[in-house]
C-alpha cells in the first residue's frame, strides 16, 4: 500500500508550517493521507490552530488527511531524532514520506535530519522567505516572488553515475 505521509516539525511559527503545507500542495503532487505534527512541549498550545489550518487548507485541495501529533521534551536532539526516525521507518519504501522543517527550532531539525540522513524521507521541504516583515499571514497574501519552496532531498541527490 503506497501512502503519502507528511511529517511537520512545528516550532515558533504556525504560519510558517501552514504556508509550507500550502506551498507543497500548490507546487508539488504530494497529497498526504496522514499528517504527523512533531513539536516540543513549549509549542503544544499551538497545535489546535495548526490542526485547524491544515484541515482548512486540505479541504481546499479536496483531501482529508488524518492528523496525528507527537510532543517531545524541549531541546532534546537525540529524542527528536529517534522519534522522527521511528515515524519515517514505520512506513515502507513504497510510501512517499515528506518532512517539513520550516518552522522547527534547530534541535528538532538537527535531530530529525541526522537520524534520516540515509535518503529517507523522500522529500525534505523548507519554505524560504526573503523577509520576515509582515510574514505572519496566509501563503497567498505574501508576494510569491519572495517565497521559495525547496526540497532539500531532491536538490542534494547525486546524479546517477
Amino acid at each position: 500500500m503506497d501512502l503519502n505521509v507528511y511529517i511537520s516539525l512545528l516550532g515558533r511559527s504556525v504560519w510558517a508550517s501552514l504556508n509550507t503545507y500550502y506551498a507543497v500542495l500548490d507546487e508539488t503532487d504530494h497529497r498526504p493521507e496522514i499528517i504527523w505534527v512533531v513539536t516540543e512541549s513549549s509549542f503544544e498550545d499551538q497545535l489546535p490552530a495548526l490542526i485547524e489550518g491544515y484541515d482548512v487548507i486540505s479541504t481546499s485541495f479536496n483531501i482529508k488527511p488524518i492528523i496525528k501529533t507527537v510532543i517531545l521534551p524541549e531541546g532534546n536532539i537525540s529524542e527528536a531524532g529517534i522519534e522522527v526516525r521511528g515515524l519515517v521507518d514505520s512506513y515502507t519504501k513504497e510510501d512517499v514520506v515528506a518532512l517539513d522543517i520550516t518552522s522547527a527550532r534547530k534541535a528538532l531539525v538537527a535531530g530529525a535530519l541526522l537520524a534520516t540522513a540515509d535518503n529517507k524521507p523522500t522529500h525534505i521541504f523548507y519554505l524560504k522567505i526573503d523577509s520576515l516583515d509582515d510574514s505572519a499571514k496566509p501563503y497567498l497574501m505574501i508576494p510569491h516572488q519572495i517565497q521559495t519552496l525547496h526540497d532539500f532531498r531532491a536538490e542534494t541527490r547525486s546524479p546517477p553515475r
